[in-house]
């Protein structure tokens, strides 16, 4: 993480802050550059998606939100279950701390 920072730092996307209070502690501040590159990025994307959007119906949101809420029930049931079988395979019941996806 230390040599991402430092490189991040190097080019001018990112600076480290200490704490006042605790100055074990140091915070990572994105630049004025950064934010600028990400809005260059990002903003026509948000537009585009939101004219998008305006393209369908609420009816046609309502099915999209709908589909996308009960398949993110259904990766999170699977993970539960595929944390299980590994809990199973290692002999133990102690539960697994991490969790990855977008559910």
């Amino acid at each position: 993480m230390t040599t991402a920072l430092d490189r991040l730092e190097r080019a001018g996307f990112v600076r480290r802050i200490r704490d006042r209070q605790d100055r074990r502690s140091i915070k990572i501040e994105a630049t004025p550059a950064a934010k600028k590159g990400v809005h260059a990025i990002w903003q026509p994307i948000r537009a585009d998606g939101l004219d998008l959007l305006k393209t369908y119906s609420d009816a046609e949101l309502e099915l999209l939100l709908r589909f996308f809420t009960d398949y993110c029930a259904l990766h999170r049931a699977h993970a539960g279950r595929i944390r299980r079988m590994r809990r199973k395979s290692r002999g133990t019941d102690r539960p697994e701390t991490s969790t990855l996806g977008l559910c």
